[in-house]
C-alpha cells in the first residue's frame, strides 16, 4: 500500500496512524518511505536538486528496490510516496516512462492519495512545508496525481486530505483490512 500526495498533505501523518491501528489489529506491519532513512535514501535526499534526472529516477529506482527486499516477511507495507510519486514529481515524465518504472516496480495493492489543494498548504500548514515548496509546482504535481487516479480507478483511492486524521486514517484502515479478509478467503479455497 502506499499514500501519495503533495507535500504537506499529510502522508507522514497518517503513516504513522494507520501502522498503530494495523498493529493493534495484530498485522505486522512495515514502513517504508521513498527515499529511504538510510545513508543511500540521505545521500539522494541530499542531492536531488544537483543530480541530473534520469540519475535521479535510477537512483530512486534503486533506492525501492532494495527497500522491497526486506520486506517480504510482513503483512502489511505501507510506503509513504511510490511508484506514482515518479510521475507526479517529474513534469516532464511521459506515461510511457512511468509504465517502464511500474513495470518495473510493480504498483503497491492500493495507492491512497491525499487529495488537497495546494492553496491551502500555503496558507495553513506552513510548518510543515518545506522551502521548497512552490504553489505553482504543487497545483501541476496535483493534477499528475488526479490524471493518475483517472487512469487507474480500481487502484488509487482518493480521499479528501481536509478531512480528520481519525476520519482519514478509519477509510486506510477498513480498506486494508477489506483487502486482507479477501486475500485470506482466496487462500482458503
Amino acid at each position: 500500500y502506499s499514500l501519495e500526495g503533495i507535500d504537506g498533505s499529510g502522508k507522514t501523518t497518517q503513516i504513522k496512524e494507520v501502522s498503530g491501528a494495523l498493529k493493534e489489529l495484530g498485522y505486522n506491519v512495515l514502513e517504508l518511505k521513498s527515499p529511504s532513512d538510510t545513508s543511500f535514501g540521505n545521500f539522494i535526499r541530499a542531492n536531488v536538486k544537483t543530480l541530473d534526472k534520469p540519475l535521479l529516477r535510477d537512483l530512486f529506482l534503486l533506492d525501492i528496490k532494495n527497500q522491497q527486499r526486506s520486506a517480504e516477511k510482513y503483512d502489511v507495507i505501507i510506503w509513504d510516496r511510490h511508484v506514482d510519486s515518479f510521475y507526479s514529481s517529474n513534469d516532464d515524465m511521459s506515461l510511457d516512462e512511468y509504465k517502464q518504472i511500474y513495470e518495473m516496480l510493480g504498483f503497491p495493492e492500493k495507492t491512497f492519495f491525499l487529495d488537497l489543494d495546494p492553496s491551502l498548504i500555503t496558507e495553513q500548514r506552513k510548518e510543515v512545508v518545506h522551502e521548497h515548496v512552490i504553489d505553482s509546482w504543487q497545483q501541476e504535481k496535483r493534477r499528475r496525481y488526479l490524471e493518475l487516479e483517472e487512469l487507474f480507478p480500481d487502484r488509487i483511492i482518493k480521499l479528501d486530505a481536509t478531512s480528520s486524521i481519525p476520519d482519514i486514517r478509519n477509510q486506510i484502515v477498513s480498506e486494508i483490512v477489506k483487502k486482507h479478509e479477501l486475500l485470506e478467503k482466496d487462500k482458503t479455497k
